[in-house]
């Protein structure tokens, strides 16, 4: 049986680490290589899903905007259909109103009863 020795040891220990840093070196430059070819940084995304609803645990439905155009998609076991084209509509941020306490006290209009008034 051979006795491992102090510099056996440590030759292995530097060996892994430079082979590791390699390797986290190539990592990186292919990173780099691959944003450049794909070209998707600094440039505006074509395709973002606006809302989604799971029907069952395997079916669900994605409005998809692209363009001028949403799309209503359906993914499932069978796979996945396009089930209608619509025009696309202005993506609605929502945003808290703030309102003073002077406005909330100045406003005589009671939302329950508007609400009422419309049924």
């Amino acid at each position: 049986m051979d006795i491992i020795e102090l510099d056996q040891i440590v030759k292995f220990f530097f060996s892994l680490l430079l082979v590791l840093s390699l390797m986290g070196l190539l990592a990186i430059i292919l990173k780099k290589i691959n944003n450049k070819a794909v070209g998707t940084k600094g440039l505006m995304k074509r395709l973002k899903i606006t809302d989604n609803l799971h029907l069952s645990p395997k079916t669900k439905l994605f409005i998809v905007n692209c363009d001028d155009a949403e799309y209503l998609i359906s993914s499932g076991p069978q796979g996945e259909v396009l089930l209608d084209k619509l025009p696309a509509k202005p993506i609605e941020r929502l945003e808290p109103s703030i309102e003073s306490d002077k406005d909330k006290k100045a406003s005589p209009v009671n939302k329950t009863n508007d609400l009422r008034a419309t049924k």
